[in-house]
């Protein structure tokens, strides 16, 4: 009855380590998935004498047409009158 008991508690033991092991995997493998939607939501493209570069690799000016185009994660507006306003998630 001692070693079923004993036998019963290891199992238990080796259970409980190798959930304790697969929920570090979880977080470690999550953690980087984290730490990028934070840096994502923390990003905003500079304006730069109403210029706006995007990481896509076209530039927003007053030259082009009025309308609201996407910057990364943002939104930029370009008025009519060449104004330039961007909107970013938070």
């Amino acid at each position: 009855m001692e070693s079923l008991a004993l036998i019963v508690g290891l199992v238990f033991l080796g259970i409980a380590i190798a959930f304790l092991a697969y929920m570090m995997m979880i977080y470690i493998g999550t953690a980087q998935a984290r730490a990028w939607a934070s840096a994502i939501r923390s990003w905003s493209p500079p304006i730069i004498n109403n210029t706006l570069e995007c990481p896509q690799g076209y530039v927003i000016t007053p030259t082009n047409n009025s309308g609201v185009y996407e910057c990364g994660p943002c939104l930029a507006y370009l008025s009519p009158s060449g104004s330039l306003s961007i909107s970013c998630p938070r």
